[in-house]
């Protein structure tokens, strides 16, 4: 037994479980076979307690409601605990839930896609309403124009240093030839903020209580024989379902060269469940203008090592060379909104 499957032994230990077999899954997640039979999923949360038992809270009130359709933990199953535990060294939250049998819905599958969007409208039907002692952290309504202009600044940051020849040559070359396109597209989705109706959007969805999951991938969805199952939930918080929709097209057209095609079955699929109104769609063709992948690439940049600085030029060219495509995907999305969906 190797020290990783050691630590898990000592972690499941927590749980009341016996482990036959464990795997990393990935860095603070595990798969654990049980003496009892049963599969689990132990996973790390890096957050403070206050956040840790909001989200708690709020899944678990989910789930009062009868909406099934997560992966979270059960507080009447034996084993299925959130604890603190300081079994690696620091004080650390896991949760232990239910692993999910099934496959990871295809981002070039439109079936599976709209899969993905009638499960994400039916979970923020189901999330709409739930009270919960309010928690900073997980509070965003109303922080979008901050954010878009503290997002616009650290990329300006790196165009006036390419502007003085202070980056690698790569890095340098590559601002010079797209950092004013960049930092236009940046503009004009900040001025398309301001011009919508962003605030009063936000001050409706205090009133009713919105809650987004704010990593709605395909790669954070199981289809499984159940249906379609909403996993991996640090990032829930209080804020518009656009977003949401916003990250499911945008992370779906990753291995799709943006092709508007698979965003209107997400769209569709998302308004035959409940609609998206037209003061939406403007706030999710902001999001989709903006050079957020940008600016998360150039965040990283100073912390990395020489070999990792090359690998982010060269996720910043892949990049560039994908919203080459956005101003038609743009352009169809206008016509799609005009016509009415």
């Amino acid at each position: 037994m190797n020290a990783q499957q050691k630590m898990v032994v000592r972690l499941a230990r927590h749980f009341h479980l016996k482990v036959a077999t464990s795997e990393q899954v990935k860095a603070g997640v595990y798969r654990v076979t049980a003496q009892n039979g049963k599969t689990y999923c132990i996973k790390r949360l890096n957050y403070e307690a206050d956040e840790v038992t909001w989200i708690d809270r709020l899944l678990r009130k989910l789930k009062r409601k009868g909406y099934d359709n997560i992966c979270w933990r059960d507080p009447k199953e034996a084993h299925q605990k959130l604890i603190q535990t300081s079994s690696t060294g620091a004080d650390e939250y896991y949760v232990i839930t239910p692993w999910i049998d099934g496959r990871t819905p295809d981002p070039r599958d439109h079936e599976d896609m709209r899969k993905c969007a009638r499960e994400l409208a039916a979970f923020h039907q189901a999330a709409r309403g739930i009270s919960l002692t309010a928690c900073e952290a997980r509070e965003w309504l109303g922080k979008w124009p901050e954010q878009f202009l503290l997002y616009r600044q650290m990329i300006t940051k790196y165009v006036k240093k390419a502007e003085r020849g202070s980056l690698s040559e790569r890095l340098t070359n590559f601002l010079q030839e797209h950092g004013k396109n960049i930092m236009h597209d940046a503009d004009v989705a900040i001025e398309m903020l301001a011009k919508s109706r962003y605030a009063d959007l936000c001050e409706q969805a205090k009133e009713v209580k919105t809650y987004c999951h704010a990593d709605c991938g395909p790669k954070n969805m199981v289809i499984s024989k159940k249906g379609t199952i909403l996993i991996d939930f640090e990032t829930i918080r209080m804020d518009l379902r656009i977003y949401d929709i916003y990250r499911l097209i945008r992370l779906a057209n990753k291995s799709n060269d943006w092709d508007f095609s698979i965003a209107q079955t997400i769209l569709e699929g998302y308004e035959s469940v409940d609609r998206i109104a037209k003061e939406e769609y403007a706030l999710l063709a902001a999001w989709l203008l903006f050079p957020h992948k940008t600016y998360r690439i150039l965040r990283k940049y100073n912390t990395r090592t020489d070999e990792g600085k090359r690998e982010l030029e060269h996720a910043l060219q892949k990049e560039q060379r994908a919203r080459a495509n956005m101003i038609g995907f743009l352009q169809n999305l206008h016509a799609y909104m005009k016509r009415g969906g």
